[in-house]
């Protein structure tokens, strides 16, 4: 059985983070995987009976128009007042890429959605535009990591204790908010950022980094490849997410797995792994980071910080009953009524 997956998975993105999971658990399982010169021919050297599609490749119109099995999975669309509310443009592009998901949404065999929250957006999505959503040919299946390269090692609690962020730095409110709680933690705390910064997101860095303090307290790692990040996770205590509408959040779920406890808040796709046991999720208003917002995160980071070991077995709890990439294809596979070996051709 040879399966299709497009776009091409990439170590170079999140997404394409994702896919390598995936057909590296595909070929573990005896499938055979395709891709690279579909991905910028549209053509295959060899048949597949099966694709596996994320968000609206090139080319997804021939996967269609093949009328061969497919399952495509949905994150979520730029939305205007997000954008509106953080500083960002909403394009007409914007506006198209929704409108193309929505129609591969009306065609697609199996639609899987990467988090509850996101199935949500969608499904008011099609309530707006009067659309019948197409709930029985749907499913949620959230991100999975190898828990045995994203695990965590055997450490102390020491001080001074480690509030750390990764992934690609983009809303700069996020980071305005770990700066003040910085500023007003009552122990003794190092920042850890790991990941590449937008421009504007640089200079508001830049600028926490003229207080003296926390620049003494800060470090910033600008890459890292794939193989190297579970060592700088397990250098965290606590892992700060404050992104506000998340759709699933794949740097959570890498933490989680390294036995890092998170703090998120309660609108968006982590706060649905993260609890009961990894965590806490703050409550939250959609793209409000107010004082609010900054008091809650507060609180929470206080309380992990109080209760570290409970929080930290609970984070590694949750990454093995819910974020196992094993368990993610194997729901993957009972969509696409797949067994979960394959035989090769």
């Amino acid at each position: 059985m040879r399966i299709l997956i497009s776009p091409k998975p990439s170590p170079k993105y999140s997404i394409g983070i994702f896919l390598q999971r995936v057909a590296g658990e595909l070929q573990r399982r005896r499938y055979q995987v395709t891709s690279l010169l579909f991905h910028f021919t549209g053509r295959t050297l060899m048949p597949w009976q099966q694709a596996f599609i994320f968000g609206n490749p090139r080319h997804l119109p021939t996967l269609i128009a093949s009328g061969k099995p497919f399952v495509i999975t949905i994150g979520r669309p730029e939305i205007k007042e997000e954008d509106e509310a953080l500083g960002f443009s909403y394009h007409l592009e914007h506006q198209q890429q929704e409108d193309a998901m929505v129609t591969t949404i009306l065609q697609a065999p199996h639609i899987v959605f990467i988090s509850h929250y996101v199935k949500g957006v969608w499904r008011d999505i099609f309530s707006r535009r009067n659309l019948l959503f197409p709930e029985t040919r749907t499913a949620v299946v959230h991100h999975g990591v190898d828990l045995d390269q994203f695990s965590p090692i055997m450490k102390e609690r020491n001080e001074p204790f480690v509030i750390g962020m990764a992934g690609q730095f983009r809303r700069v409110q996020g980071l305005v908010a770990l700066l003040e709680i910085s500023r007003r933690l009552p122990f003794p705390h190092r920042l850890m950022l790991v990941g590449s910064m937008t421009p504007e997101y640089r200079e508001v860095f830049d600028d926490g980094m003229k207080d003296p303090k926390i620049a003494a307290c800060t470090i910033h790692i600008p890459w890292v490849k794939q193989q190297d990040l579970p060592q700088y996770y397990r250098r965290m205590h606590c892992f700060f997410h404050p992104n506000i509408g998340e759709p699933c959040g794949i740097v959570v779920a890498e933490a989680l797995a390294c036995g890092v406890p998170v703090v998120c808040p309660q609108y968006g796709g982590p706060a649905e792994f993260v609890l009961p046991d990894g965590g806490i999720a703050v409550a939250s208003e959609p793209w409000d980071y107010g004082e609010g917002f900054v008091e809650g995160m507060e609180r929470a980071i206080i309380q992990i910080h109080s209760n570290w070991d409970i929080y930290s077995r609970g984070a590694r709890q949750q990454a093995t009953k819910y974020l196992s990439i094993a368990n993610c294809v194997e729901a993957y596979l009972d969509i696409m009524s797949l067994p979960h070996s394959g035989v090769r051709n």
